[in-house]
C-alpha cells in the first residue's frame, strides 16, 4: 500500500532552528566548560600529589625572601614608616608586658575569692542542715501517713470489687 507510512516529525515540540553562528557560540562555550573542568581536576591532583605540596613549599619559602628583601628595600628608602612600625612594636611588647603582670597581679586575687566562696558554701550547708533534717523528717511522717491511706483506699476497693 503505501511504502513510507511511518512519520518521524513532531510538530508540537518543534525546536527553532538555530542558526550557525549561535551553534559555533554554544559548541565553543561547551569546550570551555570541560576544558575547565578538566584543567581544575588536574590542578586538584596535583596539589594533592607530593610533587604539588613541595612546590607549595618553595613557593612559601619564595615568598617569605621575597618580603624579606622587599623590607629591607624599604627601610634603605623609607626609614621613617618602618621606625613608626617599631615603635609600635614596642608599644605591643609593653601591653603584653602589662598584661602579663595583671595576670600574676590577680592570680591570688582570685585564689582568695575562691576560698572565700568555699567557706560560704561550707557556712550556707551548715545552716541549712538543721533545717533540711526537720523537713525530711516530717516528710518521712506524711509518706507514712500517705501509705497507711492508700493502704485502706485499697482494701476498701478489693472489698467493693469482689
Amino acid at each position: 500500500m503505501f511504502p513510507f507510512s511511518r512519520c518521524n516529525a513532531n510538530l508540537v515540540w518543534q525546536n527553532p532552528p538555530k542558526h550557525q553562528v549561535d551553534m559555533v557560540k554554544d559548541a565553543f562555550w561547551d569546550y570551555v566548560a570541560r576544558a575547565t573542568m578538566t584543567a581544575e581536576d588536574s590542578l586538584k591532583q596535583i596539589r594533592r600529589s607530593e610533587l604539588g605540596r613541595d612546590q607549595q613549599v618553595k613557593k612559601d619559602v619564595k615568598t617569605d625572601s621575597t618580603l624579606t628583601e622587599s623590607r629591607k628595600l624599604m627601610e634603605k628608602k623609607f626609614p621613617g614608616p618602618l621606625k613608626r612600625n617599631f615603635s609600635v612594636d614596642l608599644m605591643k611588647q609593653k601591653m603584653e608586658q602589662s598584661l602579663e603582670e595583671f595576670q600574676t597581679s590577680m592570680i591570688p586575687l582570685t585564689q582568695n575569692f575562691q576560698t572565700q566562696l568555699k567557706q560560704k558554701t561550707q557556712e550556707i550547708q551548715q545552716n541549712l542542715a538543721p533545717y533540711g533534717e526537720e523537713l525530711k523528717d516530717k516528710l518521712d511522717t506524711d509518706v507514712q501517713n500517705l501509705k497507711k491511706q492508700l493502704a485502706a483506699l485499697w482494701e476498701s476497693f478489693t472489698q467493693l470489687t469482689q
